[in-house]
């Protein structure tokens, strides 16, 4: 009798579906070997925690054909070439029997392969790179050396000389194979553990005490190494992964169009409500900078919309503008016009300084976000704490509140960034713990800032002259950089991201990365359900024809209020499609509170197969 298993981490549950093939890796394996090896075991765990739950796989499985999903991915055993990857908010049994994960599945598949393995993906797609990155210079920008791939290199060509040449392809080029996700006939995955591991633990013993070895990319340039070799490669079917996301599954049990009521609620309760103390000086100093490009100047309509629609506290608010050459005069009259008996709006240009000489690469970034560090330079003096807002951001709760929150001897308070745990290791290395911002929505203490740094801007302009190489994305790279471990985290309520409510993992980035920042449930749950402020980051605004967001309603709202506004039929089509919209090659359809997933190029595919295969 054939015999298979697919292992998941021992803290996960023994088996998704009844009667399917996965099962949890017993923690009396794991125990054994850290017990046999202690040193070398010690080098594994610090590989993101899988490398050394597969060690123990390969020394007690005995099944004919094993399996192993780690991070909450899974391969499709169904052997369908033109399946494309997918997330999922969890598994169910019709998943189980399209996938071929249950145990009267197992002839099947193994008539189509017996060994299934991951695509190779770009390295672009699995992490931040540079351009022109190969896998040796990715690895070295990483790690800081890359002594342990030439030790790698050495080994290779000494004990394993067949697979010399794909070893070198895999580092002069751009691909990689996922390591922590296949099913393989259990000889194949014995003859791949031994090379891995044998190679991994002479790494281990000879790597320098200072030296930072990063296993988990040493895994999965050997694995690539090992699968792309010519005799290996013909014996292993390349399958779509499956990414289970707890984000999906929280954002699919949202009652959307119940926290839209609420946040509406908001505004009629504060009409009839009394100003609030406020602290710090008993003036809200709130500041903005956009430009003209790509509309931005129009989007802060909505920012101040909202701010106004839920506060009484509208004599207590200042509000600045930081602007350069690109905002005209006719449009600051205009703004200042439609908010002159409501709010206080002040405009500050910037002169020409260090900002003139950076680089943009995001298309949907315009210069004006750098102007966030130059606050300090054009702001009166007597400013001396601030709320610094994007202007694709919803205030939907009383800003009174977050401008009252206790710094405790802070400069700057934020809240994490979506992508925080990687970014901070792409910043600072492997080893960092920190916390890296998201730079939407902050709370400044000048004043502090000042006796602590000095100018501010000139403080910036070292820091990113410094660290140039390392900056990636922008002012927020420069402001985390700056302060590193020196951030008051606020709750997450008061910058919500907005992609969290209709939730599109980043596949592959998403399936291979597993550096994405971990919101606690709770408090993850709550904010979504009681945001403060809603934050679109990335490309999916609601201004845009592919956004879903449940939100955008409250976008156009507040773009609309108290100015004349007509739109566009374009604009028409974002303001009332809630039912479907598309990206790479799949729909998504809106049906009550479920969204359904078509994967387009799928079924074109299956469908010109069917009609190749069809006899006229």
């Amino acid at each position: 009798m054939v015999t298979a298993c697919i292992y998941l981490p021992f803290e996960k549950e023994a088996s998704i579906i009844k009667r399917d093939l996965f099962n949890s890796i017993p923690q009396e394996w794991v125990k054994s070997e850290a017990g046999h090896n202690e040193g070398f075991f010690h080098h594994l765990k610090t590989s993101r925690g899988f490398l050394d739950q597969l060690y123990a796989v390969w020394k007690h499985n005995q099944c004919d054909y094993v399996g192993f999903s780690y991070n909450d991915v899974f391969l499709s055993l169904a052997g369908r070439e033109y399946d494309k990857d997918i997330a999922k908010a969890g598994i169910t049994q019709s998943d189980s029997r399209s996938f071929k994960w249950r145990e009267n599945d197992l002839l099947s598949v193994i008539k189509v392969s017996e060994n299934f393995i991951p695509r190779l993906y770009a390295l672009e797609d699995i992490s931040v790179v540079q351009d022109g990155d190969t896998i040796a210079s990715f690895y070295k920008r990483k790690t800081g050396k890359d002594r342990s791939l030439k030790q790698l290199s050495e080994l290779i060509k000494k004990a394993y000389p067949e697979f010399y040449a794909s070893f070198d392809d895999v580092l002069n080029g751009k691909t990689l194979i996922p390591c922590n996700v296949f099913f393989l006939q259990r000889n194949l995955l014995n003859e791949y553990c031994e090379f891995l591991f044998g190679l991994l633990e002479k790494i281990s013993f000879s790597s320098y005490q200072d030296e930072y070895v990063d296993y988990y990319l040493l895994s999965l340039i050997l694995f690539t190494t090992y699968f792309t070799n010519g005799n290996i490669e013909s014996l292993s079917f390349s399958a779509p992964a499956i990414y289970v996301s707890d984000y999906l599954r929280i954002s699919n049990d949202l009652n959307s169009r119940n926290i839209v009521k609420s946040v509406l609620r908001k505004e009629k309760i504060i009409r009839y409500t009394s100003p609030k103390k406020v602290l710090y000086g008993g003036v809200i100093n709130v500041v903005m900078s956009f430009d003209n490009r790509n509309g931005y100047a129009q989007h802060a309509y909505s920012v101040i919309n909202s701010i106004l629609a839920h506060t009484s506290n509208h004599k207590d608010i200042n509000i600045f503008v930081i602007y350069g050459s690109d905002l005209p005069l006719s449009k600051i009259n205009e703004i200042s016009r439609n908010f002159s008996e409501r709010v206080s709006v002040s405009f500050l240009k910037i002169d020409s300084c260090f900002l003139d000489n950076l680089e943009l690469e995001d298309n949907y970034l315009t210069k004006s976000a750098y102007n966030r560090l130059l606050v300090q330079d054009v702001l009166p003096d007597n400013v001396h704490r601030i709320i610094y807002l994007d202007t694709d951001i919803l205030v939907c709760d009383d800003i009174v509140e977050l401008w009252n929150i206790d710094l405790h001897d802070h400069v700057i308070g934020a809240i994490p960034d979506i992508y925080s745990v990687g970014n901070d290791k792409r910043l600072f290395g492997r080893a960092s713990d920190g916390l890296y911002i998201n730079s939407g929505v902050m709370l400044l203490d000048l004043e502090l800032a000042q006796k602590r740094y000095g100018r501010l801007s000139s403080y910036f302009a070292k820091v990113f002259y410094e660290h140039k190489d390392k900056v990636k994305y922008h002012d927020q790279d420069i402001l985390n950089l700056a302060f590193h471990n020196k951030i008051l985290q606020l709750p997450l309520r008061w910058n919500v991201p907005g992609l969290l409510y209709y939730f599109w993992p980043r596949l592959p980035k998403d399936l291979l990365d597993e550096e994405n920042n971990d919101f606690p449930r709770d408090e993850l749950i709550f904010s979504l359900n009681n945001p403060g402020i809603i934050h679109f980051i990335e490309d999916r605004k609601p201004w845009k024809r592919n956004c879903f967001n449940p939100f955008k309603r409250l976008y156009w709202r507040y773009r609309a209020q108290n100015i004349q506004f007509k739109p566009s039929i374009e604009q028409r089509f974002c303001i009332w499609n809630n039912v479907f919209t598309w990206r790479a090659g799949t729909f998504a359809v809106a049906s009550g509170k479920k969204i359904h997933h078509i994967h387009a190029r799928s079924k074109w595919l299956a469908l010109k197969q069917t009609f190749k295969s069809m006899k006229f």
